[in-house]
């Protein structure tokens, strides 16, 4: 959903030539990418400091 939203408000930015509109997709396209990526584990931690 955040995702959808990014794209639409990224899109509407650019189309309509609004800065603040482009930086607030880009943001949210951001945010967005951050809830997709897994979290790392604290045992993947331990092993890749040895």
């Amino acid at each position: 959903m955040i995702l959808a939203t990014a794209i639409a408000v990224l899109v509407t930015g650019v189309a309509l030539a609004h800065g603040l509109l482009l930086a607030g997709g880009l943001v949210l396209a951001g945010v967005a990418g951050q809830h997709f990526t897994p979290p790392r584990s604290a045992a993947l931690d331990r092993d890749r400091d040895r």
